[in-house]
């Protein structure tokens, strides 16, 4: 497994190799990407985001970044790239999927992408390598592949019957097609869950994807979908519920709740450590 080294995440969050004239002229032969970076107060890793997606030197690339009004200096980071940066807003919103749903509406691209503020491409090289083949995706809706996270561990994608247990699919690791969004938008009320929903209803509805076969992210191990809460776990059993039905989400809510009381225990026994 290739892992990064802190010298090699400096010189790839911190060089800017990113063509101008690349990134500010389209190609309309390749497919429209648009990114969506959510961010509140984070002034200390939003720039290694913003880097790592100019860096891609993609040539056909909306990037956008709905900020809910930080106060930590993170606007000075945005107007710093801004010529680069094809929407931006800093407004209070409603939590992370409510700022999602802001990008939707303004993304013009064939496929979306949300890459959170902290959160970096796992190379120079993942667009080109998944876009410039477009014939390639076009009976799929979700492209799919893995991220790593910095501490080291894999998340390996997976779209099959293992969602009915849990979400298989990172959001970092996931390229969604614009028109599915012209019925849907996540739940801005969800804690972690929303995307889940997502992706369940996708497979649940048979959509086609296609695995990618790569890493796509590296991401913040400390993140939100990596804290051990109850909520998040209600969250998932009542989405499955809505796709599956009651009764046959029993046995998967049993994993669910198994998985929890496990989690729990083995963070109790780390934190006495």
């Amino acid at each position: 497994m290739r892992k990064f080294t802190s010298q090699k995440i400096k010189e790839f969050v911190s060089k800017s190799p990113f063509d101008e004239k690349v990134i500010l002229n389209e190609i309309s032969s390749l497919p429209k990407i648009s990114i969506v970076t959510p961010s509140y107060n984070q002034n200390q890793f939003l720039e290694k985001t913003i880097l790592s997606v100019l860096n891609q030197n993609y040539p056909n690339l909306e990037y956008i970044i709905i900020d809910g009004g930080s106060t930590d200096g993170t606007l000075d980071v945005i107007k710093k790239y801004e010529d680069y940066i094809d929407y931006w807003v800093s407004e209070p919103d409603e939590g992370i999927y409510d700022a999602m749903n802001k990008g939707i509406d303004v993304a013009s691209g064939e496929w979306l992408y949300f890459l959170g503020a902290g959160d970096i491409f796992y190379d120079f090289h993942v667009l080109k390598s998944i876009f410039v083949d477009s014939k390639s995706l076009e009976s799929a809706v979700i492209l799919f592949g893995d991220i790593i996270y910095d501490d080291g561990r894999l998340f390996k994608g997976r779209y099959d019957a293992s969602l009915y247990y849990k979400n298989t699919v990172h959001h970092q690791g996931a390229f969604y097609w614009r028109r599915l969004f012209e019925e849907f938008r996540y739940q801005k009320d969800c804690f972690v869950s929303a995307d889940y929903e997502l992706n369940l209803m996708l497979f649940c509805n048979e959509n086609a994807s296609l695995n990618v076969k790569r890493i796509i992210a590296k991401c913040n191990s400390e993140g939100i979908s990596n804290r051990v809460n109850l909520h998040g776990y209600i969250e998932e059993i009542k989405i499955r519920h809505k796709y599956l039905g009651h009764i046959n989400s029993l046995k998967y809510d049993l994993a669910t709740l198994l998985r929890y009381l496990i989690k729990r225990f083995t963070k109790s026994v780390l934190l006495r450590k």
